[in-house]
């Protein structure tokens, strides 16, 4: 079923992340302690005010607009696309080098990074492209082209980046480097931000899909979704170093910081369950400076029960381009979180104001 594929099955791949510590039953503060204390005190600050809010729960009038504007049968078969139809159709794009290296998979990881360097030397290049490179080496860190020497000569050791740290670190831990993990952990805690990459990929492969076929926007946002499942970074690495260091007191104190770094300022769902899982498997693990009160409100917060929500939201996106978009923009200006709540938001409007516009039949009020 190609719409779960697409809008739940990253969530779903997850499962490996969060089993990863069910089988586990003071601190370094560093010169980045007190910046990255404001930057999560303000994240906190808007979570509490949001688990403040009542929960998002669907009303009996919001799931009968659902139903009477899409029809209560099941359509997914109206869903079912062509990879390869797409994949040849987005050939045409001046993005087509890159997408390829999406879409066609490889085996040998070492030529798909060989592919996306050429790329980013390219006069084509393109943060995208650097960001991809760093997760393929994150995802293959036993591969002998990934290392400094290609990370300096794409440039990706400039970025401030939290997102692209990540992978870094996750790459160094990969390679039972201690000292270079610890490094890129503490590039983590200081970077000025987390990029999201996978709400820009999303859009890219997407809109291209828009422009270069005759299908609609509805199903290159399936097919994007379809491939970021297929390519989701594992941050097993990092779970297997903490884990082995775990009597340590430095690296202990490291790892749930880390852990609560991605949980709070990560873009992306998968970020935030690693981070938790992370700060999860530290506790278990015994680390003595740990915050389990902050754990707590990082896991309430993302078992909101929006998912099920969105899962209903995105049946009437086929129909509404409007909606659509709005997800879309709100997924790269925000969070996966923020943006599915905005879009929720956005579906009890019309379900109050009864509005039928952009329904699968034309309905008459």
């Amino acid at each position: 079923m190609l719409k779960y594929i697409g809008f739940a099955c990253v969530i779903l791949l997850l499962a490996f992340t969060i089993s990863i510590t069910d089988s586990d039953q003071g601190g370094f503060v560093g010169n980045n302690s007190v910046k990255e204390d404001k930057k999560k005190e303000s994240f906190k600050s808007n979570l509490m005010q949001e688990d403040e809010r009542k929960e998002i729960h669907f009303s009996n009038s919001i799931t009968s607009y659902i139903d009477k504007c899409i029809g209560i049968s099941n359509q997914e078969s109206e869903n079912e696309i062509e990879s390869r139809y797409i994949a040849n159709s987005l050939m045409e794009s001046q993005y087509r080098e890159f997408i390829s290296s999406l879409f066609f998979y490889r085996p040998n990881g070492r030529k798909k990074v060989d592919f996306l360097h050429d790329y980013i030397l390219s006069e084509n290049s393109d943060d995208l492209a650097s960001v991809e490179l760093i997760k393929v080496c994150s995802n293959n860190p036993e591969l002998e082209n990934c290392g400094s020497e290609l990370f300096n000569e794409v440039r990706i050791y400039d970025s401030t980046d939290g997102e692209i740290w990540s992978y870094i670190t996750n790459f160094n831990a990969g390679r039972s480097d201690k000292e270079e993990t610890l490094i890129s952990m503490n590039r983590v805690l200081s970077a000025n931000y987390y990029g999201s990459s996978f709400a820009e990929r999303v859009k890219r492969i997407s809109y291209e899909f828009d422009q270069q076929t005759d299908g609609d926007l509805y199903d290159g946002v399936i097919e994007a979704l379809r491939l970021e499942a297929i390519s989701a970074p594992s941050y097993l690495p990092l779970f297997n170093f903490c884990e082995k260091h775990a009597n340590d007191t430095y690296i202990s104190s490291m790892c749930f910081r880390v852990g609560s770094d991605f949980a709070a300022r990560g873009k992306t769902s998968l970020l935030n369950i690693t981070g938790i899982s992370l700060m999860r498997m530290m506790i278990n693990k015994g680390y003595p400076e740990s915050n389990s009160s902050e754990l707590t409100q990082y896991e309430k917060h993302l078992n909101s029960g929006n998912e099920i929500n969105f899962q209903r939201v995105t049946d009437l996106m086929k129909y509404n381009n409007e909606l659509l978009l709005y997800w879309l923009n709100n997924l790269s200006k925000f969070n996966e979180g923020v943006a599915k709540k905005m879009v929720i938001d956005e579906v009890e409007k019309l379900a109050q104001n009864e509005d039928f516009t952009n329904c699968k039949t034309k309905i008459q009020n």
